[in-house]
């Protein structure tokens, strides 16, 4: 098995050798694109994400295994074909197989997981995972990492209210972010390859961040939201209040909804860059509060004027060019456009033009990071 893994080895790098010679791009990528599919790739934890990632890469053709505690999450995702196979136990046979791993733990069990399990991992192996703080993560790990495989650490900006490999599903995906936050000595040949990764799984805006860039924006987009959310739906009681919500208000209970063990985690190894966006957060509320006690009509309003300076792109097809405007030469957010009015002119030709609004500034559900969200309403009366 050994001997045909080098002789195949040994086959794709003479064809990379002759297309590079011949400067032929086309077999270039081909052979590139073989080397890539004939790479084992193991998940380790196979919850809704590690789950999805197993499925998507499984269907895509990938050899995929898989490492979790739970034999009823490995049993499930053989039965469905979401993994070839898999093992609750760690073992050095088994886990040296595998040219990827994709880690889909929490961010100390990760750390734990290869402080323990590193020396299994074969030589130049490429490690992934999906945690959503990475400058905790680097200084944990830089403290005793091998320095001969590949880190390439990363963050799909997708999830779901629901939990568990049963709950898998790859096309959460497609149209959604995937952050990559590469180190110093990186190599170039497994960030191309997480990237490809992400392309076949159908994540559209596919970028590298330095570490700190990236706990910076997830502190301010993501788990401030969270906090504020988390805050408004437990500073008041009362049995009543469904009685009389509205879609914010229920947008806001959907966000507010995580799982509190993954998430206080989260909130505490990112604390300092979350606290400074609190901080921002609270003096623009307290600024707010103190123009009301003081009856500080113009302050009120000069507030209300910076939000209203920000574009709100709500309203009929008109709304799509405004769109435009502001996002002209950004190709995906164009093609994204481009895709919207097409929905939008199918539906016209059909007479709903009067029963259409667009909001792209909306947020449902846990796919807040990206998506189109298509909401309608039925006359029962």
């Amino acid at each position: 098995m050994l001997i045909m893994s080098k002789m195949y080895e040994e086959f794709i790098k003479e064809v990379k050798e002759l297309a590079i010679s011949k400067n032929d791009n086309d077999l270039l990528n081909k052979a590139l694109d073989f080397e890539r599919k004939n790479k084992k790739i193991l998940i380790v934890g196979l919850g809704l994400l590690g789950g999805s990632f197993a499925q998507g890469l499984s269907d895509y053709g990938y050899e995929v295994g898989a490492i979790d505690t739970n034999k009823d999450s490995i049993d499930y995702a053989i039965k469905t074909n979401i993994i070839k196979h898999g093992s609750t136990e760690v073992s050095f046979d088994y886990v040296n197989s595998f040219d990827v791993i994709i880690f889909a733990l929490y961010p100390h069990v990760f750390v734990e997981w290869l402080r323990k399990y590193q020396s299994y991992i074969k030589k130049s192996a490429i490690i992934s995972d999906v945690t959503g703080v990475k400058t905790w993560l680097i200084n944990e790990l830089n403290s005793f990492i091998r320095k001969d495989i590949n880190l390439v650490l990363a963050h799909p900006m997708a999830g779901r209210e629901v939990y568990g490999v049963r709950n898998s599903d790859k096309n959460m995906f497609i149209g959604a972010n995937y952050i990559i936050t590469p180190l110093d000595d990186t190599s170039i040949e497994a960030i191309e390859f997480m990237k490809d990764i992400a392309k076949k799984l159908g994540f559209k805006n596919i970028v590298c961040l330095s570490v700190k860039e990236h706990d910076e924006m997830i502190g301010f987009l993501s788990q401030l939201t969270h906090c504020i959310a988390i805050s408004l739906m437990t500073c008041k009681e009362s049995e009543h209040l469904v009685e009389y919500t509205g879609d914010s208000f229920r947008d806001l209970t959907r966000i507010a909804k995580i799982n509190d063990e993954m998430w206080s985690e989260l909130f505490l190894i990112n604390k300092d860059e979350l606290i400074s966006q609190m901080d921002l957060f609270l003096d623009q509320f307290t600024k707010l509060k103190k123009s009301i006690e003081t009856g500080d009509v113009e302050e009120m309003k000069n507030i209300m004027e910076m939000v209203r300076r920000i574009p709100r792109l709500y309203g009929n097809k008109s709304v799509i060019s405004k769109a435009r405007e502001l996002c002209a030469g950004v190709l995906e957010a164009e093609k994204a456009l481009d895709y919207l009015e097409k929905v939008y002119d199918i539906l016209d030709e059909n007479g709903f033009s009067e029963n259409i609004s667009i909001d792209l500034a909306t947020v449902n559900d846990m796919d807040y990071y990206t998506g189109v969200v298509f909401r309608g309403y039925l006359d029962y009366t």
